[in-house]
C-alpha cells in the first residue's frame, strides 16, 4: 500500500497551476480584454482605481509594487488606454522552491480600459512613486460642457 505524501501533490498541483497560468498568458495575448482569471482564479492583475477629480480630469491609480518605471508602458488611444508591462520575479528562485501559496503574479500583463470621455493627450500626466502609478488624464476640450446662448 502507497502513502498519499502532501509533497507529490503539492507538486502535481503546482504542474496543473503552471498549466492554466500558461493557457491564461495565451488567451491574454490573443484578446486584450481576457483578464487571465478565467481557469485559475486568480486575481486581475495589476489592481486598479479609476475615478474623476474635478470637472476635467480623470485619475487612474495602479498597484506595482516591485516594478521599475521603464517596465511599464501606457498607451492611449481614442476613448481606450492599455497600461502594460511584465513584473519579473526576483524575489524567489522558483525552481528550488514547492510552495504552499503563491498569490503574486509576475509576468506579462496588460489590461485595458474604456474612458467615459475623449483626453487631451497632451495635458495627461503619470506618475510612480512607492509601487503606485497614478495617471492624470485632462478632458479633451470637444468633451467638456459648453454653455449655448439663446438667441
Amino acid at each position: 500500500m502507497t502513502l498519499f505524501r502532501l509533497s507529490d501533490f503539492a507538486n502535481r498541483y503546482d504542474a496543473l497551476r503552471n498549466l492554466q497560468n500558461m493557457m491564461d498568458d495565451f488567451w491574454g495575448e490573443l484578446s486584450p480584454f481576457y483578464k487571465g482569471n478565467f481557469t485559475t482564479g486568480r486575481n486581475v492583475f495589476p489592481p486598479v482605481n479609476i475615478f474623476e477629480q474635478g470637472d476635467d480630469q480623470i485619475v487612474i491609480k495602479c498597484e506595482l509594487a516591485g516594478m521599475k518605471k521603464e517596465d511599464i508602458d501606457i498607451l492611449i488611444k481614442e476613448k481606450m488606454i492599455t497600461i502594460s508591462g511584465k513584473r519579473e520575479n526576483n524575489l524567489d528562485n522558483d525552481k528550488d522552491l514547492s510552495y504552499h501559496r503563491k498569490e503574486r503574479p509576475f509576468g506579462k500583463f496588460n489590461r485595458t480600459f474604456e474612458l467615459p470621455y475623449l483626453v487631451n493627450n497632451e495635458k495627461s500626466s503619470a506618475e510612480y512613486e512607492k509601487g503606485i502609478l497614478t495617471i492624470t488624464l485632462e478632458k479633451a476640450e470637444e468633451a467638456k460642457s459648453k454653455k449655448i446662448a439663446i438667441s
